[in-house]
């Protein structure tokens, strides 16, 4: 019968393992996989004028608004569209407000 309070050796050294090293830096996400929860951080400069704005809009924890974040994420995506809309209407956008008003938007 084996003593269980006795350790066991390795026969060879190589047969021994040691713990993995963990990495020094976090590898880059794979692009184009992961789904929609998939996040990339970045770093952004903004003017004083657009971290007010920012802060206007942002709710907080006891608001329950958007967060920074999500602003930011809905901006981009917003622009993303009006770019579109640029490019097709010769760098202008028409509004047409519930009065029957129009209103020519041009974004430089």
């Amino acid at each position: 019968m084996t003593d269980l309070a006795t350790p066991v050796e390795a026969d060879d050294a190589d047969t021994a393992t040691s713990p993995p090293t963990p990495p020094t830096t976090r590898p880059d996400p794979p692009i184009g996989q992961g789904g929609p929860n998939q996040l990339t951080r970045t770093t952004v400069n903004l003017t004083p004028r657009a971290v007010a704005a920012l802060n206007r809009m942002a709710g907080n924890s006891r608001t329950g608004g958007p967060t920074k974040t999500e602003l930011i994420n809905r901006g981009v995506q917003v622009l993303e569209i009006i770019e579109g809309l640029l490019e097709r209407n010769n760098g202008r956008l028409t509004i047409k407000h519930e009065d029957g008003t129009e209103e020519t938007i041009y974004i430089l």
